[in-house]
């Protein structure tokens, strides 16, 4: 089988190596291509932000928490003092 036979099967051989060639083209400069990469770094450094804010708010949540506890208290003896008077 020579190469005449293999390539009679795809066509001309000359049009199958420019449409390689226009393929191999397309790649590299969808390769070379950054104007997506800036969407992802925003989206990426977003991402992160949300996360240390929902992060930092679960434990300023907890925080607040206690000290609402600890000011209920307080509310809770001042008014048991004053029914007593």
């Amino acid at each position: 089988m020579d190469m005449g036979d293999r390539f009679a099967a795809f066509g001309d051989p000359a049009r199958e190596c420019a449409m390689l060639m226009m393929v191999v083209r397309v790649a590299m400069r969808l390769l070379a291509d950054q104007a997506g990469s800036n969407a992802i770094e925003y989206g990426l450094v977003f991402a992160l932000v949300s996360l240390a804010v929902v992060t930092g708010a679960g434990v300023a949540g907890s925080a607040m928490e206690g000290m609402f506890m600890a000011i209920g208290a307080v509310y809770s003896a001042a008014t048991a003092s004053i029914a007593t008077l």
